[in-house]
């Protein structure tokens, strides 16, 4: 029997080795740049074999060999850029590329040994634009972030959107599901798992700061995402536990996008479009949640330019007005129309959800009702109108509920009673209004305006197809 330091030996050796041995054969063929083609075309095959023999279960490489490991990709990147001969080693910054993206999912799959001789789908070259491993995480996803504390889980995540083009794996999924001749019950397994993955991205990355959600990559995803709802689900009722789902990212990708473009306009004093997907984004968010601007004008407005296209002075114009109004209106809308999701969603018998799908609401309301940057407080007469409403109408649907139905619809209530509370409606200091956005008309009295009520999240659809 091997004593215990000969044992921790060869577990090192296990763990370690793998990413030793690439990085052995990295170093090779940086000294050899100048090789016979013949010669890398050996190494890039030999790197192929190596890495379809990679064990997942054997890939708990050490913190040093990792670091080793990152620092050899980031030499042969720099390698390639400034040497007169780095182009002839490119296909070896993209193996390293491969493999490094496939260590970040490693850890989400480290609880689920069926996927532990799978490194031809984790460390495949489609990476998560490969359908099935693209199911897999998100089988594994959710258990892996759900015990894992919050900055781990935000770091994970952004690697894998950042770092590693998630919105644009995810995008090529849906792309190809859409076009694909497979029957629409395939279809929607892979929408679904796009839903899966998309709403722990949300989840988890909240407060990140590194996140861009002005980026082409999101706005591509969320234009694929409606255009794939448009036609799948054409002339057919989407099931009651994806609409809810559907209903929900909705309600995240708004809040995202309204917290960044309201604090871009917070430091510029006006909005500026880097891209047709920048039009898309904040036009789609205008009209999904019914903001108007300070002339009170159809949100209408808005629909011809979802999907990008030209803009002109009027636009222009008219975006600065109308975010101004969001800063006061934006989040109290969400929070509404998440409200009235729920209500659509109870009773929960027969309808695929559980009570945890309801908390996840009640979680996103909560973080909206203690963000001290988009107050609720702020809105005006007009939306606080339509809570009041909506309470009034959860009231009478809950007299109408068994007891157990009924509990599920409590904490919309009590949450509600909390924001219409006198200590919530007042501003939690004069210096916020001072040093915020600029004044809207909606601090004061609203005028009385005609009733133009928004399509629900879960009930709407915003791409054409084409």
């Amino acid at each position: 029997m091997p004593d215990g330091k000969e044992s921790q030996m060869w577990k090192d050796l296990l763990s370690d080795g793998p990413l030793l041995n690439l990085m052995m054969l990295a170093e090779a063929v940086h000294s050899r740049e100048h090789a016979p083609q013949s010669s890398l075309s050996f190494c890039w095959k030999t790197f192929d074999i190596l890495v379809n023999q990679l064990e997942i279960a054997l890939m708990g490489a050490s913190n040093k060999t990792r670091a080793q490991f990152t620092a050899a990709r980031d030499k042969t990147s720099e390698h390639i850029q400034k040497k007169e001969w780095g182009f002839r080693i490119v296909p070896l910054l993209n193996i390293l590329d491969v493999i490094d993206r496939g260590q970040q999912l490693l850890v989400a799959f480290s609880d689920h040994p069926e996927y532990h001789s799978r490194p031809d789908i984790v460390f495949g070259k489609e990476y998560l634009q490969n359908g099935e491993l693209l199911k897999a995480f998100a089988h594994c996803l959710p258990d892996y972030v759900a015990n894992i504390g919050q900055d781990k889980r935000r770091k994970f995540m952004e690697g894998i959107v950042c770092d590693d083009g998630l919105w644009a794996s995810l995008q090529v999924n849906l792309w190809n599901a859409q076009r694909s001749d497979v029957p629409i019950p395939d279809k929607l397994w892979v929408f679904k798992d796009c839903l899966t993955v998309i709403n722990v991205a949300f989840r988890s990355l909240e407060d990140s700061t590194k996140v861009d959600w002005h980026a082409p990559e999101f706005g591509l995803l969320a234009h694929q995402f409606e255009s794939f709802i448009n036609h799948c689900f054409q002339g057919s009722f989407m099931a009651r536990d994806t609409s809810f789902r559907v209903g929900v990212i909705r309600a995240r990708c708004c809040k995202a996008l309204l917290a960044q473009f309201c604090d871009d306009f917070r430091h510029d004093g006006t909005i500026f479009f880097r891209s047709q997907w920048d039009v898309a984004s904040l036009t789609r968010l205008f009209w999904v949640i019914g903001i108007r601007d300070e002339k009170d004008s159809d949100t209408e407005f808005w629909k011809p330019y979802i999907n990008g296209g030209q803009i002109g002075a009027e636009f222009a114009a008219k975006a600065r007005e109308t975010i101004s109004q969001a800063t006061c209106d934006g989040s109290l809308l969400i929070f509404y129309k998440l409200g009235h999701l729920v209500t659509i969603a109870v009773p929960l018998h027969g309808s695929g959800l559980v009570p945890q799908d309801l908390k996840k609401v009640w979680d996103l309301q909560r973080s909206m009702v203690n963000d001290q940057h988009l107050p609720l407080n702020r809105a005006s007469d007009q939306v606080w109108e339509r809570v009041d409403r909506l309470r009034t109408e959860v009231s009478h649907l809950c007299s109408n509920l068994s007891i157990e139905d009924r509990d599920q619809l409590v904490p919309l209530l009590e949450m509600i009673d909390e924001i219409r509370s006198p200590s919530q409606n007042e501003l939690k200091s004069s210096e916020y209004a001072d040093t915020q956005l600029p004044a809207s008309p909606a601090s004061s009295p609203s005028k009385q305006r005609g009733r133009v009520e928004r399509p629900n999240f879960s009930s709407e659809s915003t791409a054409t197809t084409g």
